[in-house]
């Protein structure tokens, strides 16, 4: 599986391009687009594939965005106990590894011969517009550095995260449970300081009660060994601390 990146008046050269580099014996490629969304050149966008029953020999792959043409490549197997049917995917595309920009969920069908029944149907692409940050307020100043970063990279991007003062009035876990389910990505900013905020547990249960674990992408400011993640969320990738490149958090 190819997920490419391009500009959209590129679309036709690259679909030949994959075309040319199928082998004549094998099924002709599936090819479905999405977009276009801004994105800065020069980023370096990480592009994560998620399967639940299938195997896969590298999860995650990285696209430099020049401006011209690029790819993440992923090669899929499917166990041979495996049962045929649908699975289920999801490809993530992250900027510096962990703050979301773009979701696509797929799905595959597994049958017992390859056939071109296995192409991939993709569903929409979600586009990251708007977000919720969720931190605590001793790391502010590190928190704004980031968000700094990601207007950046995305012009365009609503963050939701001036709440220090919302959060001294009772009405602010009301207003909580109506802000964070309307936005694309809970941005959870994680440090021993948001470790310990009660305020930061209770927006990123809320999270994960109205949108699901997929909804959460943690934004580590030091490692997971001195700011060990919840239980709940340890699925997640806590483990991309190097996002804490400009900061310290005190």
């Amino acid at each position: 599986m190819d997920v490419y990146a391009f500009l959209d008046r590129e679309r036709g050269e690259v679909e030949r391009q994959i075309r040319l580099a199928v082998a004549e014996t094998e099924p002709a490629p599936l090819i479905r687009s999405q977009g276009p969304f801004p994105i800065r050149r020069g980023t370096t966008l990480h592009v994560r594939l998620q399967f639940a029953d299938l195997v896969l020999e590298n999860p995650e792959d990285i696209i430099l965005w020049a401006g011209g043409q690029g790819n993440a490549a992923f090669r899929v197997n499917a166990p041979e106990a495996l049962p045929p049917g649908q699975r289920i995917g999801l490809i993530t595309v992250s900027w510096g590894g962990c703050v979301q920009v773009a979701r696509v969920p797929i799905q595959v069908q597994v049958t017992p011969t390859p056939s071109p029944s296995n192409d991939p149907i993709i569903h929409h692409l979600q586009r990251i517009q708007r977000a919720f940050a969720s931190y605590a307020h001793e790391d502010k100043s590190a928190v704004a550095s980031r968000i700094q970063g990601m207007h950046k990279v995305l012009p365009g991007l609503d963050v939701f995260w001036d709440v220090v003062s919302l959060r001294s009035g009772d009405d602010w876990e009301t207003r909580l449970w109506q802000e964070i389910p309307s936005r694309d990505v809970f941005y959870l900013f994680w440090s021993r300081n948001a470790s310990k905020s009660s305020w930061v547990e209770k927006e990123w249960r809320c999270a994960l009660e109205t949108r699901g674990l997929a909804f959460i992408d943690p934004i580590p400011l030091e490692s997971p060994d001195v700011a060990k993640p919840p239980e709940e969320l340890r699925k997640k990738h806590f483990n991309d601390w190097h996002l804490a490149y400009q900061t310290p958090v005190s």
